[in-house]
Order: structure tokens, then sequence, then C-alpha cells
């Protein structure tokens, strides 16, 4: 496996880790959302954003801000239904689609609109910041 570094929310860079040294499932689960949020791939990416409004988060299992703007993304994802799709990328198994759209720092959020980046959040936000950009495209 490949090392590639990434600034966890604005700070020091930190090493992905090997999926051996990952968290505990439960920590995991904790970090995925709601139902209402959809998993996205480096398989499905470029399918999944080509239509309508999308907010993706770039997140790991070992970044302490990913954990914390999780139930803000959750919330947005309530908020939002019907409008706009809300999605998570990991980063540690899907390297190739944070590569490709230059996510240095985690979290990043990406929102596009047709399958065009339209904005590009890094660190944390909050959700009124969020929910500004995500009505500019509405």
């Amino acid at each position: 496996m490949s090392k590639c570094i990434v600034n966890c929310g604005g700070g020091t860079p930190a090493v992905h880790r090997h999926p051996s040294n990952r968290n505990h499932p439960a920590e995991e689960s904790a970090l995925m959302a709601s139902e209402k949020v959809k998993v996205f791939t480096d398989a499905n990416f470029g399918e999944e954003v080509k239509n309508g409004i999308v907010l993706v988060d770039f997140w790991a299992t070992w970044c302490a801000p990913c954990r914390r703007i999780a139930p803000i993304v959750d919330q947005l994802a309530e908020e939002y239904t019907g409008k706009l799709t809300v999605a998570k990328v990991d980063i540690d198994e899907n390297p190739m689609t944070p590569s490709k759209f230059m996510v240095r720092g985690i979290p990043t959020l990406l929102l596009f609109k047709n399958g065009d980046l339209k904005e590009t959040v890094v660190g944390l936000e909050t959700k009124d910041r969020l929910a500004q950009l995500i009505d500019k495209h509405l």
C-alpha cells in the first residue's frame, strides 16, 4: 500500500493508516452516516455526481475533525432530502477520487451540480455556512 499524506483538520499532516491499523468496527460505524447519506467509491463516484446536486464528504476513520463534522453532514442529509444527495468517501478505501480532486486536507466537502464542481470546503464549517453554500445552487 502506498502512503498518502493528508492534513487532518488543517493541522499536522497525517499518514493514511494501513487497514490493519484502523479503528474498531463500532467506531467506524459511528462515523458512517444515517441511511440518508450514501457511500461513494472510486468505482461509482463519477456516475453518482453527474446528475443533480451532490454534497460529498471526504473523510477517514482516524480524523478527529471528520468525526466532529459527521453529525452536521447527517443533519444536512435529513434537511435536504429530495433536494440533493449527500455522500461520504473514505479516503483510505478510495484513494483515487480524492487524488483526482486534489483533496489535501480532511474533512473536505465538495459540492457538485450536474457533475461540475461548484464549491470546496476544507476543514470544519458550521451547518449554517454549509446550508448557505447549498442553497446558492438549488
